[in-house]
């Protein structure tokens, strides 16, 4: 019935516009249903029609846009559990942002053109998985897969040059608007820069099968960077401050909840597949100081839990043994130096010392909840590749919430975070990691 009606609505942007809200309301309504199979030809409506219009408005821009780009990695939470066509590339242009000299007109205009790669990045990093650990890891990427990816790469590197333009203007080097702050310490400025290079490295590591995994041992200035940009976000906070450490803690935990994932990505990332262990840490305490008890539909005490188990993994340690219970926030270097390196004489060496590529995962997941995993504790899906074979383990997680202040949501914002949750936990834990963290970070 859509399709028809976005025929019928031709070159009519008004007519076209209420089409592209009905299928965004059908395809909400259908998810919220678990009909999961119905919501995804909604999507695939949306992008269709949205590809065959001719011109975009400012208004549809800033208001339907967003959730089109969505829809295009909706289907990527239910790959594996429901069978369906992959969606098209959406066709945006951005407005020709990306095609003006030099920069952007404003900083909002800079957000939603990388918000846009972001959501492309999203997308090729699901279809790239079946050549890295799925079933089509004998074939090589097809050329039109890699033509898209290379597009994708060009632009966010074309975004990165406009954007640095951009803020030695008198326009981008003044303060945000108060529409524009997130908080008093986030600036988007910084968190811009943070997301552009997750989706850069990311993307460019992923599509590098014959160096695999050791790909991202290549990308250390990256990483290096995130971790200095999260850095002076928590130097803007005590600045902000006149409380001690603890009461800065509490404080930043009454805002418990946030939409969006704000800069949680960028630190996952880095804590994830930066395997020199001294970035990977300081990454793992600036998550805990700097993010929200809730982002979207993540936990972190959850993530951080998950993730000092990858740590403990691949560098074969064990984080949780050091007092006072491992965590996130107090300093493993160099209080505890001395004590990891007498776990794994190896373990503040180079990336590719302290990591061989047997002990490298390439994929881990936190699988949903179930009671046979018991209270207070997830199960971690590893994937590997050991003498070019794909290997899947599953390991038992305790949830530690000392990283940071405990504070303890409402029951009626228990519930939602709970409902969200099931809601994507049918993904296929082969892409759910990839699927998730760029693509739902204020598209």
């Amino acid at each position: 019935m859509i399709s028809k009606l976005g025929a019928a609505a031709g070159d009519d942007e008004r007519e076209t516009g209420a089409v592209l809200v009905v299928c965004i309301l059908f395809a909400t309504l259908e998810f919220l249903l678990g009909n999961h199979a119905i919501a995804i030809e909604h999507c695939r409506h949306a992008v269709l029609i949205f590809n065959g219009m001719r011109s975009v408005s400012p208004w549809m821009r800033k208001n339907l846009v967003p959730f089109i780009r969505r829809a295009t990695t909706y289907p990527l939470f239910l790959a594996g559990h429901v069978d369906y066509t992959p969606l098209p590339p959406l066709a945006d242009d951005f407005g020709g942002a990306l095609r003006r000299t030099p920069t952007f007109d404003s900083l909002d205009e800079a957000r939603e053109v990388l918000h846009g790669l972001a959501s492309q990045a999203t997308r090729l990093l699901h279809l790239a998985n079946p050549f890295r650990i799925g079933s089509r890891r004998s074939e090589p990427i097809p050329d039109s897969l890699l033509a898209e990816y290379q597009a994708t790469l060009a632009a966010l590197d074309r975004w990165s040059d406009m954007f640095t333009i951009f803020r030695a203007l008198p326009r981008g080097a003044s303060p945000p608007s108060p529409q524009q702050q997130q908080s008093e310490y986030v600036d988007p400025v910084t968190e811009l820069q943070m997301r552009a290079l997750t989706a850069r490295a990311w993307l460019a590591a992923h599509y590098d099968l014959e160096a695999g995994e050791l790909a991202f041992d290549t990308h250390m200035d990256a990483f290096r960077r995130i971790n200095e940009l999260a850095r002076s976000m928590v130097q803007r906070k005590r600045r902000g401050s006149s409380d001690d450490d603890h009461q800065q803690s509490q404080s930043h935990h009454q805002a418990r909840f946030r939409f969006d994932v704000g800069i949680m990505p960028p630190l996952y990332f880095t804590i994830r597949w930066c395997r020199d262990l001294a970035v990977r840490l300081e990454a793992l305490r600036l998550l805990c100081l700097l993010c929200h008890g809730d982002e979207c539909i993540f936990d972190i005490y959850t993530l951080a839990s998950a993730l000092r188990a990858v740590i403990d993994h691949e560098h074969a340690i064990d984080l949780a043994s050091l007092s006072p219970g491992g965590d996130g926030v107090h300093d493993y270097i160099p209080a505890y130096k001395n004590r990891i390196a007498a776990m794994n004489p190896q373990a503040w060496a180079s990336p590719e010392e302290s990591v061989p590529p047997e002990r490298r995962i390439w994929d881990a997941v936190i699988m949903p909840e179930t009671e046979a995993v018991g209270e207070g504790k997830r199960m971690v899906r590893y994937v590997q590749v050991i003498n070019d074979n794909v290997c899947r383990t599953d390991e038992v997680v305790a949830v530690t919430t000392n990283f940071t202040a405990k504070a303890e949501s409402s029951e009626i914002h228990a519930r939602r975070m709970v409902a969200l949750r099931k809601s994507v936990q049918n993904a296929d834990p082969l892409i759910h990691g990839p699927a998730i963290w760029l693509s739902w970070g204020g598209c």
